[in-house]
């Protein structure tokens, strides 16, 4: 969301297809720990049944830093 005006923009398409949604989000932020900053990681769960049309639970790794520096990686 643009914070100066409150517009919402697509960032990101997980894999869905026919019944699909209730997302559940998490957010880790990132902690020092053994002179190590960890990054901030945003975990996502959905279902979906896009494969086999069958009903899955899925989870999506979200690095926040990498997706703010416009390099997205979503495992």
């Amino acid at each position: 969301m643009n914070l100066s005006n409150g517009d919402l923009q697509e960032f990101l398409i997980f894999p869905s297809v026919g019944d699909n949604g209730y997302p559940s989000l998490v957010l880790k932020k990132g902690v020092l720990e053994k002179g190590i900053l960890e990054d901030d990681m945003l975990y996502v769960s959905y279902y979906s049944s896009h494969e086999d049309n069958k009903i899955c639970v899925y989870l999506a790794e979200i690095n926040l830093n990498t997706l703010i520096n416009n390099k997205v990686l979503v495992t």
